[in-house]
Order: structure tokens, then C-alpha cells, then sequence
């Protein structure tokens, strides 16, 4: 099984609550190994993250790259 299947997979055996599809394609590479340089003391800091969330909002909403990340809260059927 792919991780990209496993939505599908919990949605047989659990009704979704709330799904969100949240991101991770650019930023956890692009923190890779650097996680620790950005600080919220440091306006450089925040500015640049905000830039690339926004960067990777507007890739992931046009379709051009897809999330790493689901965020799923399900109940059980039955």
C-alpha cells in the first residue's frame, strides 16, 4: 500500500469527521536540517516561512504538487 492510498483505505471502515489536506511538500524538505535557524525573535525568520507556506498553498491550490500531509478525524461505523 502507498501512503497515498490510505485515506481511501480509513474512509472504509470510518465515517470522516474533518479531512485536511495539509501541505508538507516544499516545507519539509525545504526545513530539512535547518528547522532550528527559524525563530520566532527574529522577523527575518517568520517572514520567510510565511513566504513559503504561501508558495506552497498556491502550488498545492493550483494542482501543480500535491500534500504530503492528511489530517483526518473519523468515527467508526456501526
Amino acid at each position: 500500500m502507498r501512503s497515498a492510498d490510505l485515506p481511501a483505505a480509513v474512509a472504509k471502515a470510518f465515517d470522516f469527521v474533518e479531512h485536511n489536506r495539509i501541505g508538507g511538500a516544499i516545507l519539509q524538505l525545504g526545513r530539512h536540517d535547518i528547522a532550528g535557524h527559524f525563530w520566532a525573535g527574529y522577523p527575518p525568520s517568520l517572514e520567510t516561512l510565511h513566504m513559503l507556506f504561501a508558495i506552497e498553498d498556491a502550488l498545492v491550490g493550483t494542482g501543480e504538487i500535491g500534500c504530503h500531509f492528511d489530517f483526518i478525524v473519523g468515527r467508526r461505523r456501526g
